[in-house]
């Protein structure tokens, strides 16, 4: 018996040592990927604690070397070397960034070439970084012939506390890390040690505004006086000014731009100039200015290069491709977002790079080209995941999640709406959240669960209550509500809220009154109100939306015009389409035309592609073809062969 058992189990261990593995795969994906933790990212992984030091000061630097106008920045090598020339282009100076010596202190080693004429290298040691910063300061002062004025606003940049400047480094390495409140906390000690070290402060103002706290970051850059700095005294005006866009209010911004740049061009300030032009052409963008942010970007282009600042040629680069999504310029938005992606990568600034990167797969979700999009919004949450991105994180999740919902896998989508949920509530961003609402409720009338439905419409009413009942709020809760009355079926009830979400918004929603005339079967009421909408689409419409009005046409040709809906489906294959439903429209042509074999493998395929978009209807279709085929039936009309709906 003993020796049955062994056998046996020996046995069963080989044929389960033999059996193959099953393919993991997500239900109904496009496209396997690996976890998001198991995927490699372009960009490098977040500095550790231990580099405050390299970071900080790179940062702080190239801070005070602004103080001398009169040299130019041309190479960054890595992060360990600083490169100066003059305007006629011999080298200046150069650098390697501060370091720890094994017996305490610190030590910063340069070559400088005040006349033209090459310098043996120096070396400064000191046992603070306070005292290494200003002896390194001190003597650029004397060999670029500073005066005594000019020397005593320069070394305020730099504060007599070396704890300080430790938390100030900090604190920058944080907020390239995206880590706000991490950064915020090393500002706020570094403030209390030193209360007059501008650099601080100016870190203080960009760490709240990266959280979102506009009037917080607003109130530092009016308390801080700067003027006798005009290196911060500009950054301190600049960030003002993008606040005050920030908060809408437009033309305080824009009256400020126009006098920093003024005053940049007179003193030849190359990278302030670029910099306000690219403020400007942001506020440009949002105001519809397209042609005057365009000239306000091909200045900007003229004034910098992505070798000698790759931060500000990406900000530059990444602004540019938003403005060419803006006008649907979208093969062009991708080209400059590569660019504005290569100079982040030389940067090193994750935060930005992983806005670009989710800037891409945005717009390559506009052209329909989801695995693409999948792919990179996957690897850019997994960036802002390591960096602690919040707010990254949560624009990463509401483009997966309508990714998912555009593709039929409909409860990933449920659980990512979820978690959009979530981080729209914690960071405070009610329009996000509202939006996110909308989504879940057109979620569940996919699904066909209208009672779920109605629970998120209840709690979506509750958060606009919560929220005084704003009006953006209440025109999405209103276009919610809509959705789902048309879904049940309850014509009364969607044309009393059509007519409150009419005159709320001031609009006509065409799509909306086509919805209620096909409920009603008026269909030439319906067709004619659906060519209104369609035709009335603005430009920058993303493709899925124009399909999504093309197949609600298409539902109505379904029944009684092969011609049209031939037609029609022609015109939606233009854009990418998402294969549900165009395929099940494409196998009725194909019934109509006689080709039943076609017709059939062409629903089986969609039936494997469809995921949860699959409805009993499409199954219901299938089996009419196969029984018509087997010659089962008999269908003489083409009636026959038309979908029970859409």
């Amino acid at each position: 018996m003993t020796a049955i058992m062994v056998l046996t189990l020996l046995g069963m261990l080989r044929l389960w040592l033999q059996k193959p593995d099953l393919p993991i795969t997500e239900q109904s994906s496009l496209v396997y990927f690996e976890p998001i933790s198991n995927r490699p990212s372009e960009f490098p992984p977040p500095v550790s604690n231990h580099d405050w030091l390299e970071v900080g000061s790179r940062s702080f630097l190239l801070q005070l070397l602004d103080w001398f106008s009169d040299l130019k920045r041309v190479t960054q090598q890595g992060n360990s070397q600083i490169e100066y020339v003059y305007p006629n282009g011999k080298a200046a100076l150069s650098l390697s960034l501060p370091r720890r010596l094994p017996k305490g202190g610190f030590s910063l080693h340069y070559i400088l070439d005040p006349h033209g004429s090459a310098e043996t290298a120096r070396t400064i040691e000191k046992e603070s970084l306070s005292a290494l910063y200003q002896a390194f300061f001190w003597q650029l002062e004397q060999k670029f012939e500073r005066n005594s004025k000019q020397l005593g606003a320069g070394m305020l940049l730099i504060p007599d506390s070396s704890l300080a400047l430790e938390n100030h480094h900090k604190a920058v390495q944080a907020r390239l890390q995206g880590k706000s409140a991490l950064a915020l906390e090393y500002t706020l000690k570094s403030t209390s040690l030193a209360p007059n070290f501008l650099p601080a402060w100016y870190e203080m103002a960009v760490a709240y505004r990266d959280q979102g706290r506009l009037d917080k970051a607003l109130a530092v850059t009016r308390a801080v006086q700067a003027k006798n700095n005009p290196v911060l005294h500009f950054r301190f005006i600049l960030l003002q000014a993008q606040l005050l866009d920030q908060l809408g209010k437009y033309n305080e911004a824009w009256n400020i731009y126009q006098d920093a740049a003024q005053r940049a061009r007179e003193g030849r300030q190359t990278a302030n100039l670029a910099s306000i032009l690219i403020s400007e052409a942001i506020l440009d963008r949002k105001l519809k200015n397209f042609n005057r942010a365009e000239k306000a970007l091909k200045e900007a282009r003229k004034l910098v290069t992505m070798e000698e600042n790759p931060t500000l040629y990406g900000a530059m680069m990444g602004t540019w491709a938003r403005l060419d999504k803006a006008q649907f310029k979208l093969t062009s938005a991708l080209e400059k977002a590569a660019l504005a992606k290569k100079a982040h990568l030389l940067s090193g600034h994750l935060k930005h790079g992983a806005s670009i990167q989710n800037l891409q797969a945005d717009v390559l979700s506009y052209m329909n080209r989801w695995e693409e999009a999948e792919e990179i919004v996957k690897n850019t949450l997994g960036l802002n995941e390591n960096i602690k991105n919040r707010r990254g994180e949560c624009d990463n999740r509401v483009l997966l999640s309508k990714i998912y919902q555009s593709t039929g896998r409909l409860a990933l989508a449920a659980r990512e709406w979820k978690k959009v949920i979530e981080c729209t509530s914690g960071l405070n961003l009610p329009g996000n959240q509202a939006m996110a609402y909308l989504w879940m409720i057109r979620l569940e009338i996919k699904r066909d669960n209208l009672s779920h439905a109605r629970l998120v419409e209840r709690r979506f009413d509750l958060h606009v209550h919560e929220q005084n009942d704003k009006k953006d709020l209440k025109e999405l809760l209103l276009r919610g509500q809509l959705e789902l009355a048309i879904a049940e079926k309850e014509i009364s009830k969607s044309q009393a809220i059509l007519k409150a979400l009419e005159k709320a918004s001031g609009k006509v929603y065409a799509l909306y009154r086509a919805d209620i005339a096909l409920l009603q079967g008026h269909l030439g009421s319906a067709e004619k109100l659906y060519w209104h909408a369609l035709n009335e689409l603005p430009e920058n419409t993303p493709y899925s939306t124009r399909v999504e009005y093309q197949s609600r046409l298409a539902k109505i040709y379904a029944r009684n015009n092969p011609g049209k809906l031939r037609q029609l489906v022609e015109q939606m294959k233009q854009f990418n389409p998402f294969c549900y439903p165009v395929k099940k429209y494409e196998s009725l042509i194909l019934a109509n035309d006689n080709q039943l074999v076609e017709a059939i493998m062409q629903m089986e395929e969609l039936k494997l592609q469809a995921g949860e978009l699959w409805r009993p209807q499409d199954e219901l279709l299938l089996s009419r073809l196969r029984k018509h085929s087997q010659g089962r039936v008999k269908a003489e009309r083409q009636e026959d062969f038309s979908p029970i709906s859409a």
